[in-house]
């Protein structure tokens, strides 16, 4: 006995075939869920010496009493215990104590759902030698290894097994057809009498043989040769029916003379809007279609006996040669080249190449489409991809010549500062502007969108921002400069830089004025991130004084705010890409956690600092390259002019 496959298979499956399986005598006994006998087969009344009637509400392991390796296993290790609590199948070689001994045995258990609950399925057969063992194995085998579908049902036709090919055929599962009535396989090519005069066949007890069309799975049709052998009970009347369907769509449709593929293949042979060749394996041309023809411009029989590469140029005459040999030995190819009209004119194909089997011999059937246009196409793209990554390069350029060299050299404040620009050239950028001798302005800008147009945008509000527009002569009698306030200046960028002039392109700013030798700083934040104060006595505050972004055309007012820094006191100017740079789940790296980074380095050196806090940002993104440009620029103030030595 074997391995059951499924829960109602091999061993139920044998139940079944007991009468057409002469050499197979095995005991069978169908057990409830509660362990008492419902019904066994006169072999295991034999075995057991009881009559068939006399194992109804017998317990089953009572009745059964099994030992391994001399030890008489207890009931919790009985096979049928493990079917009861849940198990699937079971199969094991047990000594089994019968009222004339104690034999060898495979115990084969299958769990069974049934309408009326869970019941187990318990085969036992006599290993009285290795022979008969291997015989077993034999005949299992060749129930699931068959070539042709088995299905096997019960007395009202639904299916309780099938076996491997079933499935393959008919797309359908075990688990799908389980219980269903066989009505699920029938085609609209026979009517009702068709069936029931099946029925009536094998209900009488009498074996069906005949052709039908059944019908897939997924809707298609095919034709089987079917055999019907009705299993009969006790009674004589029959309790199961087991089904033998062998598939011969093949061959019907090779009796018919012309299958449907070769009809549809025949129709895209004609009709093709790409030229097609049929070559034997060597290359000897056997057809042409008319597109084809037109394509080369020679006739059928002008390209007929004709070897393949003789359409190729002298240049890809060798790749040719080698595309036949690629695709006798592959059975496809598929390849791009330059062949040659009739006129001598040449064009750019795309090949596709694959065998095709006939019964009598194998030919290759060669598709090709005229690709000239499209490598046109892809060559235009190409030089205007290379145009656009040479002007992406300019950007960079651009980019980085607004990007302060080195820091001013100045006791009163140090200045340090991160710029990693995206891969994609973002419109960050930041300065340092000496307005006069006691101020110094300090701006970071980041211009919407990327490459040149953003690039250009930058290079436009950098010019403005230089000392002779950021302060103005006082009026007579005074002398000298007057500084703008940051207010003033982020009116006037927002009037010079309206959106509708520069494409709807905007961009945000903070602008900040130092008083070196007061400490005093005034500030303006145009929808830019707000910088961040780490005074010297640990104390954390944000520059939030502004307006919005610029661009909207004076519409709204711009504010302006006013701190005193004392010695010691940081500012951390930065741009959004800070904040919003991802990790891999698509967090943002935040101001929450921008803060704690800084706060957990205020007092290490300044270009320290910026490197630490650099770091901590792309460890949370897992060094992934930054989707836009990171700017972070620290400012330290040392002191008033006052206490500098």
């Amino acid at each position: 006995m074997s391995q059951p496959q499924t829960p109602t298979a091999p061993s139920l499956t044998l139940g079944l075939l007991q009468q057409g399986l002469d050499s197979l005598e095995d005991a069978f006994v169908l057990v409830g869920a509660d362990g008492q006998g419902i019904w066994c087969n006169a072999a295991f009344a034999a075995l057991t010496e009881q009559a068939q009637s006399d194992i109804v509400r017998r317990d089953i392991a009572r009745l059964l009493p099994m030992r391994k390796d001399a030890a008489v296993l207890p009931r919790a290790a009985h096979p049928l215990s493990a079917l009861l609590e849940g198990k699937t199948a079971t199969r094991e070689v047990v000594n089994l104590t019968t009222p004339s001994g104690i034999v060898t045995v495979e115990v084969t258990g299958s769990r069974l759902v049934t309408e009326q609950g869970p019941v187990v399925m318990l085969g036992i057969r006599e290993l009285p030698d290795q022979f008969d063992f291997e015989q077993f194995q034999l005949y299992q085998t060749a129930l699931i290894t068959a070539p042709y579908s088995i299905v096997i049902t019960d007395a009202d036709m639904r299916i309780i097994w099938v076996n491997p090919m079933f499935t393959e055929t008919t797309g359908y599962g075990l688990d799908e057809v389980f219980g269903v009535a066989g009505k699920v396989l029938r085609s609209p090519e026979h009517n009702e009498e068709f069936y029931q005069g099946i029925l009536s066949t094998i209900r009488s007890g009498d074996t069906w043989t005949g052709e039908i069309t059944s019908r897939r799975k997924d809707g298609g049709i095919y034709h089987e040769e079917q055999t019907i052998v009705p299993m009969t009970n006790a009674l004589g009347e029959p309790s199961h029916y087991i089904v033998m369907r062998r598939n011969i769509t093949r061959q019907k449709l090779i009796e018919m003379g012309l299958t449907e593929r070769e009809e549809r293949y025949s129709a895209l042979f004609r009709h093709s809007n790409d030229g097609i060749i049929i070559h034997t394996p060597e290359g000897e041309i056997l057809d042409v279609n008319v597109k084809a023809q037109d394509m080369f411009g020679y006739s059928r029989q002008e390209m007929i006996r004709q070897h393949v590469t003789f359409l190729s140029t002298n240049e890809t005459k060798h790749e040719g040669k080698n595309a036949v040999k690629d695709v006798a030995r592959e059975g496809s190819t598929h390849f791009e080249t330059q062949l040659r009209r009739k006129d001598g004119t040449t064009f750019w194909a795309e090949i596709t190449a694959n065998i095709i089997e006939y019964p009598s011999r194998q030919v290759v059937q060669g598709i090709i489409r005229d690709i000239t246009h499209s490598r046109l196409i892809e060559n235009d793209l190409r030089h205007k991809q290379a145009r656009l990554e040479e002007d992406l390069r300019a950007a960079a350029e651009i980019q980085k010549s607004l990007i302060p060299p080195a820091p001013p050299q100045t006791p009163f404040f140090d200045i340090h500062w991160s710029f990693m620009p995206s891969e994609h050239i973002g419109g960050d950028i930041f300065d340092i502007v000496q307005l006069d001798d006691e101020h110094y302005a300090f701006y970071v800008l980041d211009v919407s969108g990327h490459g040149v147009p953003a690039a250009l945008v930058a290079v436009s509000v950098s010019q403005v921002l230089e000392p002779q527009y950021l302060a103005r002569r006082k009026p007579p009698p005074q002398r000298g400069w007057e500084i703008l306030p940051p207010a003033i200046v982020m009116d006037f960028l927002d009037r010079q830089f309206p959106m509708a002039r520069f494409g709807n392109r905007f961009f945000t700013i903070l602008y900040m004025v130092l008083n070196i030798r007061t400490g005093t700083l005034r500030y303006s934040v145009a929808g830019h991130p707000p910088p961040i104060v780490l005074r010297a006595d640990g104390s954390t505050a944000l520059l939030d004084k502004g307006g919005p972004l610029i661009g909207l055309s004076g519409a709204l007012p711009f504010t302006e705010g006013e701190i005193t820094l004392a010695a010691g006191d940081r500012i951390a100017m930065y741009s959004d890409g800070i904040t919003e740079h991802q990790n891999a789940e698509h967090d943002f790296y935040e101001m929450e956690r921008f803060t704690q980074a800084l706060t957990a380095h205020r007092d290490a050196p300044l270009p320290e600092m910026v490197e630490h806090v650099v770091q901590d940002v792309m460890a949370f993104g897992n060094g992934a390259p930054p989707r836009d440009d990171l700017t972070l620029v620290l400012l330290g103030y040392n002191g008033s002019a006052e206490s500098t030595p």
